[in-house]
């Protein structure tokens, strides 16, 4: 040890430092790539946020146009539902997703190994439990989820609400039913027509 601090000494001696100001220059150089790498990991997550909200963007503002020219009784111009025969709510939501994750360019910044963004239909991710409707299925982070008010309800009803969401949380759950006027994806009436277990929408 003596020896290892002898030639830490000549060596410091011969570049003009001493031992304890090489140390701290050290400990300046680690706190300052500490300080970098923190900003990187905020700015790539800030980057991948962006991401996801203009996919999100872009399919609801594809679906907004879409069921305009439904209730106008003109074909859909969007490429979301162009040429896909929609009745229900459920119909548009399935066609959406279907779209998302098979035709799409969306990219999920979070998918590293896969292109497309997953999607899901909200209303096959839930069950009814007891008198109450709970998700009972996980979505990985920056995917987008649609889901119906009530799947059956057609664009020219009253109760047609069709909600469109991203998952922003590592852990993603659809938000609790709070306000009817939020934009958030709310836990959704279960689909009548889908039993859990076998996800149709996989790419």
């Amino acid at each position: 040890m003596k020896q290892i601090n002898k030639k830490l000494n000549i060596f410091s001696s011969l570049i003009g430092f001493s031992l304890v100001e090489l140390l701290v220059v050290v400990a300046i150089i680690g706190i300052l790539a500490a300080i970098g790498t923190i900003n990187y990991l905020k700015y790539v997550e800030n980057a991948n946020i962006a991401v996801v909200s203009s996919n999100l963007s872009s399919v609801a503002s594809a679906l907004k146009s879409d069921i305009a020219s439904i209730n106008a009784e003109i074909n859909p111009t969007s490429s979301l539902l162009d040429g896909v025969n929609v009745n229900t709510c459920e119909d548009i939501a399935i066609a959406t997703v279907n779209f998302i994750n098979k035709k799409s360019n969306f990219k999920n910044p979070y998918k590293k190994n896969e292109a497309n963004v997953t999607a899901a239909y909200g209303n096959y991710m839930t069950a009814t439990l007891g008198d109450k409707i709970a998700q009972v299925s996980p979505l990985i982070k920056g995917s987008i989820i649609v889901s119906c008010s009530d799947p059956t309800a057609r664009p020219t009803d009253t109760a047609f609400l069709i909600y469109e969401c991203s998952c922003d949380t590592d852990s993603c759950a659809f938000d609790s039913f709070i306000d009817p006027a939020t934009e958030n994806c709310r836990i959704p009436s279960p689909s009548p027509t889908f039993a859990i277990g076998v996800d149709p929408y996989s790419p």
